[in-house]
């Protein structure tokens, strides 16, 4: 790649990474130039040596037919085409059309991470409801177990019932089946959610 597209791609890089962080976007540019503006020279060394070539071999052929301007023009490297190419006409050129581009990304960027944000909240919601639901029927386990209990041991031995026996099942039964624990570590990672979901608004 020529030096002034590397030195232009160089300025590009710089320009994108300053204002998109995250995520991957891809990048296309394409430069079509209606009127070129060049140099030629003529490299003397090249056409030096092709006129002492063409000396020699007229004396190997043993014709004496001189040196054309033609025969010099057609020989490899005699020319040399130079693009003349302002960098900072072109950097003002394509940051005019870039600034507007990236005005649009970033609004489509903003109102996607406004519906994604909203999204999560209503999800959150949701989760939200049912938690409370579940938390309102773990507070009444305690006495289902009871109940419970106290029915069987009634079908068993009637009603000479040792309530201390009661007591000390329900508190063994409330170990394996409380959903306490779980129910705190979830309204943990919902509070989580809702602090990136906050944070996520402000970036």
């Amino acid at each position: 790649m020529p030096s002034f597209y590397l030195l232009l791609n160089l300025i590009l890089e710089i320009y994108l990474s300053q204002r998109i962080e995250r995520g991957k976007v891809e990048f296309n540019i394409r430069i079509k130039e209606i009127e070129e503006d060049v140099s030629i020279t003529i490299d003397k060394a090249v056409a030096s040596a092709g006129i002492e070539a063409l000396k020699e071999l007229s004396q190997l052929a043993g014709i004496d037919s001189g040196i054309s301007l033609s025969n010099l023009m057609r020989m490899e490297g005699v020319f040399k085409k130079v693009k003349n190419r302002d960098l900072d006409y072109y950097r003002d050129l394509i940051f005019s059309a870039l600034d507007k581009t990236y005005l649009q990304y970033d609004e489509n960027r903003n109102r996607e991470a406004d519906r994604t944000a909203e999204d999560i909240n209503n999800k959150i919601l949701v989760i939200e409801g049912t938690v409370n639901k579940i938390e309102k029927r773990a507070e009444t386990l305690e006495d289902d177990i009871k109940n419970n209990l106290r029915d069987k041991f009634k079908d068993l031995l009637g009603d000479n019932i040792d309530d201390n026996r009661i007591y000390t099942e329900t508190a063994v039964m409330l170990v394996r089946f409380s959903i306490n624990e779980e129910i705190v570590r979830l309204r943990s990672h919902i509070d989580g959610l809702e602090r990136l979901s906050t944070q996520a608004k402000l970036l």
